[in-house]
């Protein structure tokens, strides 16, 4: 199996996992409780949940080379350490149902009206599933080239729909007070927190010590650019249409026109956020197989990452559609997430520094098997 990545590739990576899937939901989520001072609340939560990305990059570096599964069978001892790591697979293939479920409801309200949900559903995840059937090498080529064309072309749009912007309409900044700003920005915690999933990139990363520089390079584009576009919103809409609406950005960039005569420029904007949504369900995929291979003892396999991508499938049916499960993003699942994404990965820290454990081996991790 394939597992090397670049350092760069980690900030591609990481730029498109830590927004994509919020993109079209948060600005209304974030108008809703921050009102105008929503972008704000974006930049203050993707600060707030920025000790994940150090503690886990500590963790990477003084454990080079292990996952965090493995991490804790070297700290905890072989059977903790595996029922902890099962914590791992479950988050990733949760969190991989999400992001599938929104790509159906998103494409089943606004594009493919009529087409069934499970289908859409069914496709993304067999295509993500093949993406990473022999390692992240593959996918790692596509993401750099994916993040390229996202951003680029979302830089267009950007420059595109800035006439129709009313800049007073984010003013005054911080008139509710800070404690609004705060108030908009918890949810955002548990979302920005999804990038404890370096502590399975890191470890295959080449140079190692670029990892955590590229990493941070990628977090801080993916925080700017959706406090960018939030910013956008309420600046075109106004904060309480931007509250009022399900898919604000969507909207936006329905108002992109070229002349006359290019019109309809959403669907190709739309198309580039899929190949966003892909990119981020496939490694969620492939994390979830590490993590499986890395706490039972066997080698990383297609059959499984295809198992858990049926697994992911079958759990969005458990919402009855998409406000109840932007609710439940918006109001639990920061609650539920973010002690789990930084306090395991704080744990195993303190206990690292308290045994003085540096390693470059896998002494004592008897887990991977042949990759």
């Amino acid at each position: 199996m394939r597992h090397r990545i670049r350092a760069y590739q980690v900030a591609s990576f990481l730029a498109l996992y830590s927004h994509v899937a919020l993109l079209f939901f948060v600005p209304a989520a974030m108008a809703a409780r921050a009102g105008r001072d929503a972008w704000l609340s974006v930049l203050v939560g993707a600060m707030a949940a920025l000790p994940v990305v150090l503690v886990v990059s500590a963790l990477a570096s003084r454990h080079r080379g292990l996952s965090l599964v493995e991490v804790g069978q070297t700290l905890l001892g072989p059977w903790p350490g595996r029922m902890l790591g099962l914590v791992w697979p479950a988050f990733f293939i949760f969190l991989c149902s999400l992001v599938i479920r929104n790509v159906m409801d998103f494409l089943g309200m606004a594009i493919l009206r009529g087409t069934p949900p499970l289908f859409i559903g069914a496709s993304m995840a067999l295509l993500a599933a093949y993406a990473v059937y022999d390692g992240i090498e593959v996918l790692a080529r596509i993401g750099g080239l994916a993040a390229f064309v996202y951003f680029a072309s979302g830089a267009v749009g950007i420059l595109l729909v800035l006439n129709q912007a009313d800049f007073r309409s984010a003013l005054p900044a911080v008139e509710a007070g800070l404690r609004a700003v705060w108030d908009g920005a918890l949810p955002s915690l548990g979302w920005f927190g999804e990038s404890v999933i370096l502590g399975f990139l890191l470890p295959h990363v080449e140079p190692p010590r670029m990892g955590l520089r590229w990493a941070l390079g990628g977090y801080a584009v993916a925080a700017g650019w959706l406090s960018l576009v939030t910013f956008l919103s309420i600046v075109v809409f106004g904060p309480s249409l931007t509250a009022m609406s399900t898919y604000p950005i969507f909207v936006l960039v329905q108002q992109v026109r070229i002349g006359q005569f290019f019109e309809r420029v959403e669907v190709v904007l739309v198309s580039v956020w899929l190949t966003g949504m892909f990119v981020k369900v496939a490694l969620c995929l492939w994390a979830a197989g590490m993590g499986v291979g890395h706490a039972l003892g066997i080698p990383y396999r297609p059959q499984t990452v295809l198992v858990l991508a049926g697994v992911a499938l079958g759990l969005t049916q458990v919402w009855a559609g998409f406000p109840a499960e932007a609710n439940w993003g918006v109001e639990q699942w920061t609650r539920i997430t973010f002690p789990l994404e930084l306090g395991v990965p704080l744990l195993l820290l303190v206990v690292s520094t308290m045994r003085g454990r540096r390693s470059g081996s896998r002494e004592g991790v008897q887990t991977r098997g042949p990759a």
